[in-house]
């Protein structure tokens, strides 16, 4: 199976507008009143290690339609991974220097906890573990790992199955040529009589091959599950 790269032409100016299609939410006024404000076959992702290589060949590294400006936005769509159907889009917006998303998901799991995890490659190009340029496990493993992640956001779905996630990373001066994704993983119900738990379920991705104890405990096992991803590639 293979996706489509799906460009949607969302990139603006310091003075430009945005559009971003039906969904207001993602509309100019939403990211500009910020800064005023100053189904795939893919078993994993970074968190266990295994399967990352699949990426380029699933058609999920899409390079954008044209460079963006400073602030400017691009817009992608959200691929399902192991069955879970979800849909929707994020928009990612970068100023400075500063990143930040937002991400409309569909499909969810009524009260499934669901956290989503911002990932940064600096240089793809240097990826070797399914050929040069081809990001695998072995980029996100060793002493100096190539991939790196960390958590954007979390939440319970509701009942509608519809979610809102948002996040900001300062700072980050994302180089050219980089890949951010950005990674929702499914924890299962939401643990209502252990607190610990359910702050696991928010907090962490539920896996102990990343790091014991605090990424995931042995005796928990390893709970969540990579549910959908949206790519976005820099010029």
């Amino acid at each position: 199976m293979r996706f489509a790269c799906s460009h949607v032409s969302t990139r603006q100016s310091i003075n430009g507008e945005l559009d971003a299609g039906n969904s207001p939410r993602y509309g100019a006024a939403l990211f500009l009143n910020m800064e005023r404000k100053k189904e795939t076959v893919m078993k994993k992702l970074p968190f266990t290690l295994v399967g990352l290589s699949l990426l380029v060949g699933l058609g999920l590294f899409c390079p954008p339609t044209r460079a963006w400006a400073d602030p400017a936005c691009d817009q992608q769509a959200v691929s399902p991974l192991n069955g879970s159907g979800i849909q929707g889009h994020a928009l990612l917006c970068i100023h400075s220097g500063d990143v930040r998303g937002e991400l409309q998901a569909k499909y969810l799991r009524a009260g499934n906890a669901y956290t989503v995890w911002f990932i940064y490659l600096d240089d793809p190009s240097q990826c070797v573990d399914g050929g040069p340029g081809v990001c695998g496990a072995t980029d996100f493993a060793g002493d100096k790992p190539l991939g790196v992640f960390g958590r954007f956001d979390s939440g319970v779905a509701p009942t509608s199955g519809k979610a809102h996630f948002s996040g900001r990373v300062r700072d980050l001066q994302p180089a050219h040529g980089s890949q951010i994704w950005l990674l929702i993983r499914r924890h299962g119900p939401v643990d209502t009589t252990d607190g610990a738990h359910r702050a696991r379920q928010l907090l962490t991705p539920e896996d102990p091959a990343v790091g014991v104890p605090h990424l995931g405990n042995i005796i928990d096992g390893e709970l969540g599950v990579d549910a959908a991803i949206v790519t976005f590639t820099l010029p």
